[in-house]
């Protein structure tokens, strides 16, 4: 091999190593930094000049869980989900978001890990409320009807996110939470299942 070939495979890989690192930082750039509120703030803030309210915020293993507002009534409270990239250190990619239209009632929502498999852990979430419990309630997707309570969880005064572990009859079932301590013969519970028929 001439000096002259050695020299213009040395130069290709050099290029594309130089484009490479490149690409991974300008990628990692792209991602949330779940330890520092002003990179949440960027990466949820519609504008710039109006700064969301992050209500309350926490992680379970890859998964991160943010519970904000972008208003100073808790009307439009908004939650965020993010999984850590395999390949940045504490680097979020958003892979979800939920609004949730009524801010002042308890949420449930299934947590995913890095590979987006459903784990069968849930974060538990609302702003404040005046309850100092919420119940869990698993619930057939087929028919909606609520089979059984599951759990009655203790909340804080505050917003809160709690991640507990659920396991459930079949797959063909969910989680329902409600705000306050509920059991099966409560008027909600069993209007809801008259109504699922």
């Amino acid at each position: 091999m001439t000096k002259k070939k050695k020299i213009l495979i040395i130069s290709l890989f050099g290029i594309i190593l130089v484009g490479l690192v490149s690409a991974y930082v300008i990628y990692g750039s792209t991602l949330i930094d779940i330890t520092n509120e002003k990179s949440i703030n960027k990466y949820l803030s519609d504008d710039e000049k109006n700064s969301v309210t992050i209500l309350a915020m926490d992680t379970y293993q890859d998964y991160a869980l943010v519970v904000y507002t972008t208003s100073e009534d808790l009307d439009s409270v908004q939650k965020r989900e993010f999984i850590k990239h395999k390949l940045y250190k504490n680097r979020y990619r958003s892979v979800g978001s939920r609004n949730q239209t009524n801010g002042y009632s308890v949420s449930l929502n299934r947590v995913r890990n890095a590979d987006f498999e459903d784990e069968n852990v849930y974060a538990i979430s609302n702003v404040q409320s005046d309850y100092t419990s919420c119940s869990i309630f698993e619930i057939d997707n087929n028919t909606m009807r609520i089979l059984k309570k599951v759990d009655e969880v203790d909340v804080p005064n505050k917003a809160y996110i709690i991640f507990k572990e659920y396991r459930l009859e079949s797959e063909d079932h969910s989680l329902i939470a409600f705000d306050g301590s509920l059991d099966m013969n409560d008027e909600e519970i069993v209007e809801l299942n008259l109504a699922a028929g």
